[in-house]
């Protein structure tokens, strides 16, 4: 009887419950939070490639024979999470209508290493076409 009685006691023992629980759950939800913070940094770097270019491009405005190294630094100096080796650049002067373009292309990729998940590649792009000034 003392036998019985001691095995329905440890059936309604909870105290390791919340251990359990925890050690069950953490794994997700650090995944989760993980996750939500690598996406955004993608996003974040994503947008800070977009930024750059944006503020390099109007160095045509103000220097009409910028080359297009000058146009690489001027986007190196303007980055500030990135590395100018992670994106690509095309930049062509069409002429339409008697006046210069610079359309800018770029592309950016970022792989997402979150933690239980397989990587996921994240692709930015664009193309910007900015006028140049006469000389």
């Amino acid at each position: 009887m003392a036998r019985g009685g001691a095995i329905r006691t440890w059936a309604h023992d909870r105290s390791g419950a919340a251990a359990l629980e925890t050690a069950l759950v953490m794994p997700m939800f650090l995944t989760f939070v993980l996750g939500v913070f690598w996406l955004g940094w993608g996003l974040y770097c994503g947008a800070d490639v977009r930024h750059a270019i944006e503020r390099a491009a109007r160095l045509y405005l103000t220097t009409p024979a910028t080359t297009d190294t000058q146009f690489r630094s001027a986007v190196a100096a303007n980055l500030t999470t990135v590395s100018i080796s992670d994106v690509t650049l095309t930049v062509t002067k069409p002429t339409v209508s008697g006046a210069t373009m610079a359309q800018i292309a770029w592309t950016y990729s970022y792989t997402l290493h979150i933690p239980f998940v397989s990587p996921v590649l994240l692709n930015f792009n664009s193309q910007i076409v900015a006028p140049v000034r006469p000389t």
